[in-house]
């Protein structure tokens, strides 16, 4: 699953927009049972975790099939069936954070 906040466009047809691609890019590097976000969601979700749901940065990584770096966070909540994974499968970029 993959969680991503940015603008689309409606044009006939459907909508359109970077945005799309960076929620594609995110489903394509998690894995399964894995939840993965970028970090405007986290941002965002931070102000409303109830406790024991936590969000865990991974780093900056290239996403596949466009040229975008997204910082990528992993939720975590107490009943995941699985709640460690393989890095995220992107290209991982320099942190300049």
């Amino acid at each position: 699953m993959a969680l991503h906040t940015g603008d689309v466009d409606l044009l006939t047809g459907g909508y359109q927009g970077e945005a799309l691609d960076i929620g594609e890019g995110l489903l394509r590097a998690a894995h399964g049972g894995q939840i993965l976000c970028c970090e405007a969601t986290s941002m965002l979700l931070q102000r409303q975790l109830k406790p024991g749901i936590g969000l865990v940065d991974l780093g900056a990584y290239r996403l596949p099939n466009i040229d975008v770096v997204e910082r990528l966070y992993q939720a975590q909540y107490p009943d995941m069936a699985q709640r460690s994974f393989p890095p995220p499968d992107a290209d991982p970029v320099q942190d300049t954070a």
